[in-house]
C-alpha cells in the first residue's frame, strides 16, 4: 500500500471514527439529531474547501481505493464493480432525497423518521449482511471484547 493510500485509509478511518462518536452521543443525550449535512460542511469548512469538493474527494478517494483492492487482489473485478454500483445507487438517492426536502415535499423530521425505521431501532446496528447481525449480537450481549 502506498503512503498516500495509507493516509487515504487513516484518514477515511478516522472520519468514520469521529461520525460514529457524535452519533453515540447524539443518541444517548436524546439531543435532536443535527441538520443533514452539516457534519460535512463543518469539515469542509475545518480544511478551507466547499461541501462538493469534500464529496468530490471522498468519492473520488473510495473509487481509488477499490481500484487498488482489485489491482492488489483482494476484490475481484465483478466485487469492484458492484461496490460502485452501490456508490453510484447511495448518490443518486441522496440527491433525489435532498431534491425533496428543497422542493418541501418532505422535511428533515420526516427523513430521519424513515432512517429511524429502516434501520430498526434507535442506535441500533442497521443489520446490513452478518457484520450487523453479529455487532447486534454483541450489543445484546453487552459484550465488553478485549
Amino acid at each position: 500500500m502506498t503512503k498516500r493510500a495509507r493516509a487515504l485509509a487513516i484518514g477515511a478511518v478516522a472520519a468514520l471514527a469521529v461520525a460514529a462518536v457524535a452519533f453515540v452521543v447524539v443518541g444517548q443525550t436524546g439531543a435532536a439529531s443535527p441538520r443533514r449535512g452539516a457534519f460535512l460542511e463543518k469539515v469542509a469548512a475545518h480544511l478551507g474547501v466547499s461541501v462538493d469538493a469534500l464529496k468530490g474527494a471522498l468519492e473520488k478517494a473510495h473509487l481509488e481505493m477499490i481500484d487498488e483492492a482489485v489491482a492488489a487482489g483482494k476484490l475481484t473485478p465483478e466485487q469492484a464493480e458492484a461496490l460502485k454500483a452501490r456508490l453510484e445507487a447511495r448518490k443518486a438517492l441522496r440527491e433525489v432525497l435532498d431534491e425533496a426536502i428543497a422542493s418541501g415535499k418532505i422535511t428533515e423530521e420526516q427523513l430521519g423518521a424513515l432512517r429511524e425505521r429502516l434501520m430498526g431501532r434507535a442506535g441500533r446496528f442497521p443489520g446490513r449482511g452478518i457484520r450487523g447481525r453479529i455487532m447486534e449480537r454483541l450489543m445484546d450481549r453487552k459484550c465488553t471484547c478485549p
